[in-house]
C-alpha cells in the first residue's frame, strides 16, 4: 500500500512539474538546514530536492494569485498536504517527526 502511494506521489508530482512553467531551485539555506536537521542521505535529498523544487513555486504563485481567500487557503492546504504525503514516503518514521516539528505541520 505504501508503494503505491509513492508512485501515485510521484506521479501526481510528475504531472504538476510538467504543467509547471518555470521551476526555480529550492533555496540553498532551505536545503543545508533541512540536511542537517533531518539528516538526509543523498538519495533522499534528491527525492526531496525534486518536490520542494514543484511545490515552493507552485504554492508561492498560489499565494499571489487572485483567487478569494478560503479558496486559496483549501488550495494551499492540498498543496502543503500533498507535499507531507510525499516526504513521509521519503523519509524514515524519525525523520518524517522531526520534519513535522520543523515545517510547524504537526
Amino acid at each position: 500500500m505504501k508503494k503505491l502511494l509513492a508512485i501515485f506521489a510521484f506521479v501526481l508530482l510528475g504531472m504538476t512539474y510538467a504543467q509547471a512553467q518555470q521551476v526555480s531551485d529550492v533555496p540553498e539555506s532551505l536545503t543545508e538546514t533541512m540536511i542537517k536537521k533531518l539528516e538526509l542521505n543523498e538519495e533522499q535529498l534528491a527525492s526531496v530536492n525534486k518536490i520542494l523544487s514543484v511545490m515552493q513555486p507552485a504554492m508561492q504563485s498560489l499565494k499571489n494569485s487572485d483567487l478569494n481567500n478560503s479558496d486559496n487557503m483549501r488550495k494551499l492546504m492540498d498543496y502543503a498536504d500533498r507535499e507531507k504525503l510525499n516526504m513521509k514516503n521519503i523519509l524514515t518514521d524519525v525523520q518524517f517527526t522531526k520534519y513535522l516539528k520543523f515545517t510547524g505541520r504537526i
